[in-house]
């Protein structure tokens, strides 16, 4: 139902960034389009807006639509030294479903916090990395649509306030 991914099973305990990437399979779902996710992370690390656009309410729940989103990626990072070594970061998705019961689905993935000089042998989740730059990168070129706006052409008019619009003028 809820796969949950990190960029790196670790992050540096001061000053880190990581990426958590949660996934839903859709068939799971069937009949439901609304749902939330409430991310809950340990003391001393947070987390930005989700990365895709979607909607956060006041409790910094994020809504989704299941008929159309599939996932969600959020930045998470550390603002000073954090000092455990292991946490959790547990991910719930709550759903109405067909029989109009509230469901909550929960998971927890573990990240382990080390120092910068033991961060730079890790070995980095690559479809994480896919699709981080997926979400971050320009709209591709066959996807842009031009607009082409034409000006209208003004005439001066011959009125009893034609003298002002003659004087003040400015054309473009």
């Amino acid at each position: 139902m809820l796969d949950i991914q990190l960029a790196k099973p670790v992050m540096e305990n001061e000053e880190g960034m990581n990426h958590l990437w949660v996934q839903f399979s859709l068939t799971d779902f069937l009949k439901t389009k609304q749902a939330e996710i409430s991310i809950q992370l340990p003391d001393g690390l947070y987390r930005s807006p989700n990365l895709n656009g979607y909607k956060e309410n006041m409790s910094n729940q994020i809504l989704i639509n299941l008929e159309r989103d599939k996932d969600v990626l959020i930045e998470i990072y550390t603002h000073s030294a954090i000092n455990i070594e292991e946490a959790a970061i547990t991910v719930e998705l709550r759903y109405t479903n067909c029989l109009n019961n509230i469901k909550e689905i929960l998971q927890s993935i573990p990240i382990h916090f080390v120092h910068e000089d033991e961060s730079e042998h890790l070995t980095v989740n690559e479809q994480v990395i896919s699709r981080l730059k997926e979400l971050l990168s320009p709209i591709p070129q066959d996807k842009v649509e031009f607009l082409s706006v034409q000006s209208k052409i003004m005439e001066i008019r011959n009125n009893e306030y034609s003298y002002l619009e003659k004087k003040y003028r400015v054309d473009c």
